[in-house]
């Protein structure tokens, strides 16, 4: 079984979007190992106004994840 997921903007509405004491971030596992802050894509201006940042893994292409039982 395959669901699209379709974003249409970042803030709180995709499930990448996270927000810590630093801030808000992306969680897309595109960032995971790359750098302190890298993640730190979502602005002000993006989170409230139904914009996608221009640095959003899923402009690039869509990710599949497939989930599994433990056996």
């Amino acid at each position: 079984m395959e669901k699209e997921i379709i974003i249409d903007k970042c803030f709180c509405a995709c499930p990448f979007y996270g927000s810590n004491n630093d801030g808000m971030y992306c969680g897309h596992p595109y960032f995971k190992g790359i750098g302190a802050y890298e993640d730190m894509i979502i602005t002000h201006d993006n989170s409230h106004n139904g914009k996608i940042p221009k640095k959003c893994p899923l402009r690039k292409e869509s990710l599949t994840i497939s989930y599994t039982l433990k056996k």
